[in-house]
């Protein structure tokens, strides 16, 4: 499924840190993470994994589409 990136930004919270970024899809924003800096806001991205973390939180990981 592909979406589209509206806005991203790193975050350097312990723990936390990372590229993240808000991805609508078919109506649905979702928030998830990104390996890669090289991101530009409309760009069109696919997700590349989700599931569930050890602590029970769900998780979305997008690239380039």
């Amino acid at each position: 499924m592909i979406g589209t990136l509206l806005e991203f930004t790193s975050s350097h919270i312990k723990d936390k840190q990372g590229i993240f970024g808000i991805v609508e899809m078919s109506g649905i924003k979702i928030v998830g993470s990104f390996d890669s800096m090289q991101l530009k806001e409309g760009m069109k991205v696919k997700m590349s994994e989700c599931g569930v973390g050890p602590d029970g939180t769900a998780f979305y990981r997008f690239v380039k589409a």
